[in-house]
Parts: structure tokens; C-alpha cells; sequence
């Protein structure tokens, strides 16, 4: 019983590691850009992005049914891209880089021929987060001619994830009411972003906004927090949750 005891204690005294969530340390967005049609569109990195930094980066494009590009970025990861070719929705991307002295700013993304007009981009630097920072599949929604600007729920695989979100809209105008639990982080004509928070991993549930009607397309990735090293360290004693 005193051995049980013993080792019941210690492994009740064993430290609880509390990894923070992600942060957005600054962020950098686009209006509608200018210049004739071309298939590349050049994205700025946040200010004070150094070497080392998370930098995410939503590019986004109008309803295109001949594009059938990925909209990738020499040296940036890749997580997924949707709308465009046949979908008679927007497309939109997300990649991910960790940025390294003498990386291009702005960066070059690859996009079928479209009208500049039509595309935005917005890119976040983080701290705190993950090496490999995907912590769940990225999401995505959409629909033709409704008032709907959704996000699909998104199933994480760690706790205390920063969700990062972009929508793009056809039609010209910048009506937008968020779902109650994002934070709007831009919104200028045709296209918006947000972000949310999760503390336990899992399912996030959908998120419902609104907008005037048009055709639309959502994105949504979430963002792991780093266990280099933790936010806090306790042990259940500590904390009042031994059930003595």
C-alpha cells in the first residue's frame, strides 16, 4: 500500500506542460491589384519578419474556369488550394514558409491568367508556433448566388491552435458580418480574413456569416503552437485537481 502510495504521489507530482497558442505578431494585406493580367501575383511579408518567422500566407483570385493552377511559391509549403477551373467559384490558397535571410519580399506566386483586380492576398507572421505547423486538414466551403460566407468546421489534432481563415467573393463589394465567434483580421472588396482560437483539439463546428449574394469560397487551416518549450509548467497539487 506505502509503495502504491508513493508512486501514485509522484506520478500525480509530475509537471503538466501548457503550450501557448499561436500569436499573430503582425500581419499585411492587399486591396485590389493593379496592372494588366499575368500569371503571377507578388506577395509582401509582414513588417519586422526576420529570419526564423512563421509567415502564412491566403492568396486568393475571382471565379476563373480556365485556371487550373495550384498557385504555389518556389520554397514555400504548400497546403492546399481551391475553386477556380470548373467550380464557378473563387479560388483561394494557403502555403507556409519559415522565412530565411535573402527570401524574396515580395514573394512570387504562380496563378492562372486572371485580372489583377479580382485578386488579394493577406499574409500573417506568427511566433509560437509549431516547426511542422499544420495541426489539422485544411477546410473549405463554398456555394453559387447565396448570402452565405461560411467556414467548414475544421477537426484539430493538437491543443491551443490558432485557426487562420480567408474568404473571397464574387461579387464587387465589401459586405461581410463575420460569425460571432471570429475576429475579422481584414475585410476590403471581394474578400475578408479571420481567425479564432482552440483550446482542446477536435472539431472546431462551422462558422456562418453573411454577405450580399454572390458566389463565394472559404478557406481554413489551423496552426500548431511549439512544444520547444512550454507556457507554463504545474503539477495537479498545484492546480487543486489531485481528487485528494
Amino acid at each position: 500500500m506505502k509503495i502504491t502510495a508513493c508512486l501514485t504521489w509522484l506520478l500525480l507530482a509530475l509537471p503538466i506542460h501548457v503550450f501557448a497558442q499561436p500569436t499573430i505578431a503582425a500581419s499585411a494585406h492587399s486591396g485590389a491589384l493593379g496592372g494588366a493580367p499575368s500569371t503571377t501575383v507578388a506577395v509582401d511579408l509582414p513588417s519586422g519578419t526576420t529570419t526564423g518567422d512563421l509567415v502564412v500566407a491566403c492568396v486568393s483570385g475571382g471565379v476563373s474556369a480556365t485556371d487550373t493552377s495550384d498557385m504555389s511559391a518556389s520554397g514555400w509549403t504548400h497546403v492546399l488550394t481551391v475553386g477556380g477551373a470548373t467550380t464557378a467559384a473563387p479560388k483561394l490558397s494557403f502555403l507556409w514558409r519559415y522565412w530565411q535571410s535573402g527570401d524574396a519580399n515580395p514573394f512570387t506566386v504562380t496563378i492562372g491568367t486572371q485580372t489583377n483586380s479580382n485578386r488579394r492576398w493577406t499574409t500573417w507572421r506568427l511566433t509560437g508556433a509549431h516547426a511542422t505547423p499544420s495541426a489539422g486538414t485544411a477546410v473549405t466551403d463554398g456555394a453559387t448566388s447565396t448570402t452565405a460566407r461560411s467556414y467548414a468546421s475544421i477537426t484539430t489534432t493538437a491543443a491551443n491552435t490558432l485557426l487562420l481563415g480567408c474568404l473571397q467573393w464574387s461579387s464587387n463589394d465589401s459586405t461581410y458580418t463575420p460569425d460571432g465567434s471570429l475576429t475579422n483580421a481584414y475585410l476590403v472588396t471581394r474578400s475578408a480574413s479571420d481567425t479564432d482560437t482552440q483550446a482542446a483539439s477536435g472539431a472546431s463546428g462551422g462558422y456562418t456569416g453573411s454577405g450580399a449574394s454572390a458566389s463565394w469560397r472559404s478557406l481554413m487551416w489551423a496552426v500548431a503552437p511549439s512544444t520547444a518549450a512550454p507556457a507554463t509548467s504545474v503539477n495537479c497539487m498545484l492546480l487543486g485537481v489531485c481528487g485528494w
